[in-house]
Formats: C-alpha cells, structure tokens, sequence
C-alpha cells in the first residue's frame, strides 16, 4: 500500500491494531480449539510474527517484551510491560500497540481489563508459562 503523505500513523493505527486484534482473536481460537495448524490465512499463533524479544532502551525508559508482527513500511508490534515472577511466570501491567510506517510512528495502550487485553494477556501468559518471557528477558540481559 502506497504511504499517503497527508495520513500520519496516528491517523492509520486504529485501523493496523484491529487487522491485527482480528488475526490473533481466530489464532487464539483455534489454538482453544486443539486446532495446531491453525486459521488457513495465519497458520498457529506460535508462528505469526517475526520475533518475540526483550528491548532493553538505551535511553531510561523502561524495557519491554516486542512481540513484532511486521518490518518495512508499514512495521507493527505489541509491546509487553511487566517483570518476571521466576522462570515461568510474569505480571504485566501495560500493553501497547505500534504502528510505524517511514519516518512516522504512533502507539496506543490496549487496557489490560478490555477483552484486546485479555487476549493478549493469554498469549504473553502462555510464553511466559513455557519459560519465554523469562528466557528473552535473560538473554537481552547478558548482551
């Protein structure tokens, strides 16, 4: 899709969040199902995006957990906020969506007590129960 100069990401984002909201809503459900290949369009939860890692900021803000769903123009993905509870558990307390496309980006929160957050919630819960969120977290760590 050609960038439209006069259309910001802020204009842009509600429109990439619910696409993405849509695809991991049909994956969360088959996984429920038992479903391991998952929605024809998609494929299985485990395997959509391209990384799951923990950012350490250069700067003092505060390091999340990047589940990146895409790269380029446009690039998305869900940042985690929370700490982890040993190694296989973590408690969030913040959710936010990014949208970037060429020089331009924006970000909004998904409430942790909306069903977005639940779902969300679910999945980061599911990583963090295998040892992903602590295991990530680690590794950024020893860098």
């Amino acid at each position: 899709m050609a960038t439209n100069e006069a259309t910001t990401c802020a204009d842009r984002i509600d429109a990439h969040y619910h696409d993405r909201m849509d695809d991991i809503r049909r994956m969360m459900d088959a996984e429920r199902r038992g479903d391991e290949s998952g929605p024809e369009e998609t494929g299985p939860i485990h395997e959509y995006g391209l990384s799951f890692e923990y950012i350490i900021p250069e700067d003092t803000r505060r390091g999340f957990w990047c589940w990146l769903i895409s790269t380029g123009g446009p690039a998305e993905e869900f940042r985690f906020y929370g700490e982890c509870v040993g190694e296989y558990g973590a408690v969030l307390d913040r959710i936010e969506f990014r949208f970037h496309d060429w020089f331009d980006g924006a970000g909004q929160d998904v409430p942790l007590d909306s069903d977005d957050g639940a779902i969300l919630r679910e999945f980061f819960e599911g990583l963090a129960e295998c040892g992903v969120a602590y295991s990530t977290h680690a590794k950024a760590h020893e860098a």
